[in-house]
């Protein structure tokens, strides 16, 4: 026995990978067709059918898609450089719905047919772009209406297709028994084709009677997520305000209230894949959701807890406190401008984190807003409600001499820092 038997049976799990050697000669000119019939294998079955030429393949009805669109918002197609040909060629021909316009304004005997019926007994004409009537072949006709998007008006203009009759113009269609509506959903809505928000604001109203905000939140988080309403805004504003009676009544800053409300909504929704931005509803600032997490659940233990503090202030801390809480009792004016700013400064354990969290329960005792924030994570985390500033002013990483904040003033946090009576803000070390 030599060692051949060996590398026999070692063979395949030692040879490597599958290789191949492949030369691309660019010169030579394939036909497709040679190529396709010298690779062809016909079975003798199929040889047979085909040499006593029975048919291959049948077609018993002929499909058409008609084309629906907006006003002056058909497809167009071009080539490069050639636009304005293209549009003023388009301008000049009819597609299949104005087409069907004209057809009904001239011939009256069609205004008992629908969009999707014409087809049945009229053929388009590609070149001349009209609808003539179908000698032969009507019950061999399968009608189809290409698909819309779901968001828009052209998903309401395909619907009143399928039943108007008659129609001569696009304002035809979105006339509702002698009453000119402005928009397509408004004449389905009229027409009943759309089950419009009526269901669920009398939902909603009547749970407002008797349920807790939260059994509100729910409700409407049900109602989002399992029978998606046509207008999840309008519903929002309508009762958000039961909706969040929970934190204002905690006497929570309205912007605060509102992106707790929308957080937990949020939560429910994130079950199945979607977001507030699905609903369009107001987005959840990512910052101001953080510091509801930490906010006090009521004023009354902010109130406990400066009546404790204040005990403990030496002589400096309670003149610095009185001077800042008492700016926050006066209006700005140019007389004391600028006593609003105050700087306090100390040595490591003289207490300026603690006089910082004073004045944080002392503000919201009185029903101010207050922020803290710090340039560290770590001193961050000694200061009640507190957030680094790069996270509190959207400060960019790093810090060049001409970086700005990132925050719009029309945003949500825009209007969160608006409403701050009391920045406390602890300096680099």
């Amino acid at each position: 026995m030599s060692v051949k038997a060996v590398k026999y049976l070692y063979k395949y799990i030692c040879k490597g990978h599958d290789c191949a050697n492949v030369l691309i000669n660019e010169q030579v000119k394939h036909n497709k067709v040679n190529t396709f019939l010298d690779c062809r294998y016909v079975n003798a079955p199929e040889a047979l059918w085909r040499i006593f030429k029975y048919p291959i393949s049948h077609m018993s009805h002929t499909t058409i898609r008609l084309k629906v669109h907006l006003s002056e918002n058909q497809i167009v197609y071009f080539r490069e450089g050639e636009e304005q040909v293209a549009l003023d060629r388009a301008a000049q021909r009819d597609t299949h719905l104005t087409a069907w316009f004209k057809l009904n304004s001239e011939n009256k005997g069609t205004h008992c047919y629908s969009y999707v019926d014409i087809p049945y007994h009229f053929v388009f004409n590609d070149k001349h772009c009209k609808w003539k009537v179908r000698q032969r072949g009507g019950n061999k006709v399968i009608v189809r209406i290409y698909k819309a998007s779901p968001t828009g008006e052209l998903i309401f203009l395909r619907l009143l297709l399928l039943q108007a009759k008659g129609a001569t113009s696009w304002v035809d269609v979105h006339t509702v028994n002698g009453i000119v509506l402005e928009t397509f959903r408004e004449a389905c809505v009229l027409k009943g084709l759309l089950l419009d928000d009526t269901e669920w604001q009398n939902t909603l109203a009547e749970a407002v009677l008797t349920r807790m905000p939260t059994q509100i939140r729910q409700l409407f988080s049900v109602i989002l997520t399992f029978r998606e309403p046509d207008d999840p805004l309008h519903l929002w504003n309508t009762y958000k305000a039961f909706m969040m009676e929970e934190f204002i009544y905690r006497q929570i800053p309205f912007i605060l209230a509102e992106q707790a409300t929308l957080r937990q909504i949020e939560k429910i929704s994130n079950q199945i894949g979607k977001t507030q931005f699905d609903y369009k509803l107001p987005v959840v600032d990512e910052f101001i959701d953080f510091n509801l997490e930490n906010l006090n659940d009521n004023v009354k233990q902010s109130i406990d807890e400066a009546i404790k503090m204040r005990t403990l202030l030496n002589v400096n801390q309670l003149n610095v406190s009185n001077a800042v809480l008492a700016a926050l009792n006066k209006q700005p004016s140019e007389e004391n401008q600028h006593s609003r700013l105050f700087f306090m400064d100390g040595p490591a354990g003289s207490g300026k984190t603690f006089m910082y969290n004073y004045l944080v329960a002392e503000t919201i005792s009185w029903g101010f807003n207050s922020a803290t924030a710090a340039w560290t994570g770590i001193a961050a985390t000694l200061l009640t409600n507190g957030s680094t500033l790069h996270g509190l002013f959207k400060l960019p990483v790093p810090i060049l001499d001409n970086s700005t904040c990132n925050v719009t003033p029309n945003s949500i946090h825009g209007d969160f820092l608006k409403q701050v009576n009391c920045f406390c803000l602890m300096k680099h070390p």
